[in-house]
């Protein structure tokens, strides 16, 4: 009697253990929040190539052909010899930003000089580090950013407002091996 007891008390104990069993979800997964990101950038994409085409289309100094890499450049002071900066090459180079109504927001005085090691540091605007790999030792050059080759969704907090493309004038002065 006391083995049986005994054996229910343990049998009761095990399964009074047991907890409650997880229950599956009722509503169902959906990409919305995607969809609708998608859609958005696909919407803004569009939107500043339209603007940066009616830009090109009025300024009748440069002529622009549109990069692989999602902005449009147009290269003066072309030079005939020279070799394109490498990995690891350190450039020294100017630059200025306008928008794209042509109102200059960054002298090229106020943000001085630059320097950087290609590819292997990160520049505030992600362009102009594609944009000066097709560049010669000498050249300038008018490049138009998509925001997203700029300052993107969060401008610059000053002059460069969210979601803004730009017109930046690049001068590559020195590329040391």
């Amino acid at each position: 009697m006391k083995v049986k007891l005994f054996l229910i008390a343990i049998s009761l104990c095990f399964i009074g253990c047991n907890g409650p069993t997880a229950r599956k979800p009722i509503s169902k997964k959906t990409n919305v929040f995607l969809k609708e990101s998608v859609t958005l950038n696909r919407y803004l994409n569009s939107t500043e190539a339209l603007l940066i085409r009616k830009f090109i289309a009025k300024d009748s100094v440069h002529t622009y052909k549109e990069s692989s890499l999602g902005f449009w450049l147009s290269i003066f002071n072309t030079k005939e010899t020279g070799s394109y900066p490498m990995t690891d090459d350190l450039v020294r180079y100017t630059y200025e930003v306008y928008s794209l109504n042509n109102d200059l927001l960054y002298p090229k005085d106020s943000l001085h000089v630059k320097t950087f090691k290609v590819d292997k540091e990160e520049l505030e605007i992600e362009g102009i580090q594609e944009g000066i790999k097709l560049m010669k030792e000498g050249e300038q050059a008018v490049f138009l950013f998509p925001s997203f080759k700029a300052y993107g969704l969060i401008g610059d907090g000053k002059k460069i407002g969210v979601n803004e493309p730009i017109k930046v004038i690049v001068e590559l002065i020195k590329i040391q091996k």
